[in-house]
């Protein structure tokens, strides 16, 4: 009982940020939950600590090694995949207004270089360069945070034993989530 009053002791109330680290340590850790957002992480990481508190009532023993900043590195990830498989999160809206605004402006574009246009292709040009780095930029950003920020798990294997030991059906879980989607109700 002793490991879940330091877990739930060093959250703030509010938005669960990790209290005890310093400001860099707090801004990256936001950088890497805004894909996600607040609710959602929230909701992961109680059901994280609620399983600790349950296998830990049923006498069970935490593995060694769970730090902290593991578990905000699980309940981040967890939750920006959770939001990423929305079709409505941020990320996904941007990458769809980059597509139909290539689509828009290309044929634009196209005539003004078959007329001869300069003073309008050029700026058409600048606008569908922009479009396409848009597009491709939070998609292989997107990409790349999801991939990285797990890599920066401390002790890979006793956070997955922790996994496994708190949440069994954690696969369920998640697709669960993902088909349903999160409101705040549930985490109150």
């Amino acid at each position: 009982m002793h490991a879940m009053s330091r877990l739930t002791h060093s959250m703030t109330a509010i938005g669960g940020i990790p209290s005890n680290t310093s400001l860099l340590d707090r801004l990256q850790w936001r950088y890497h939950l805004a894909l996600g957002g607040i609710v959602p992480f929230n909701l992961v990481v109680r059901t994280i600590l609620k399983g600790v508190q349950d296998h830990s009532a049923k006498g069970g023993h935490l593995p060694a090694g769970v730090n902290l900043g593991d578990i905000f590195i699980l309940g981040s990830h967890i939750a920006n995949t959770i939001t990423l498989a929305d079709a409505s999160s941020p990320e996904n809206i941007l990458s769809y207004r980059c597509q139909w605004g290539i689509i828009a402006i290309t044929p634009f574009a196209m005539l003004a270089r078959w007329k001869r246009l300069v003073l309008l292709a050029l700026p058409l040009n600048l606008v569908q360069r922009a479009l396409i780095h848009g597009l491709l930029m939070t998609s292989i950003a997107t990409v790349h945070q999801l991939a990285r920020y797990p890599a920066t798990l401390h002790n890979r294997h006793a956070a997955a034993e922790l996994l496994c030991i708190t949440i069994p059906d954690l696969r369920e879980e998640v697709v669960k989530l993902m088909r349903d989607g999160v409101s705040v109700p549930e985490l109150w």
